[in-house]
């Protein structure tokens, strides 16, 4: 009896087993991923609040008609007075520094 009952028992855990691994084998069979395809982008950070508010005041002069300009506020004296020829005496070079 008792040898009766372990072949039975046998049979029913390799039955359950081959069971379990069909139960993979169709789940991986499923749920197969395309490694060829491209990943999606992800958007990492976001621009500072005073660049999107320069921007945006930049966007409303565009529309005005104005021009963007970018440089220097103040010209060095080099350029505004040596390459001018104006002597180190002229009045123009009495400018607070």
């Amino acid at each position: 009896m008792n040898e009766l009952r372990q072949t039975i028992q046998n049979e029913l855990d390799e039955r359950q087993q081959m069971l379990v691994k069909e139960k993979l084998n169709k789940q991986l069979a499923e749920e197969t991923i395309d490694v060829s395809l491209p990943g999606r982008h992800i958007e990492i950070g976001s621009k500072h609040p005073l660049t999107r508010t320069i921007e945006e005041i930049e966007d409303l002069f565009l529309g005005l008609g104005y021009e963007i300009v970018n440089g220097y506020e103040v010209e060095q004296d080099h350029y505004n007075f040596e390459m001018l020829n104006l002597p180190k005496s002229h009045p123009a070079r009495d400018m607070p520094r």
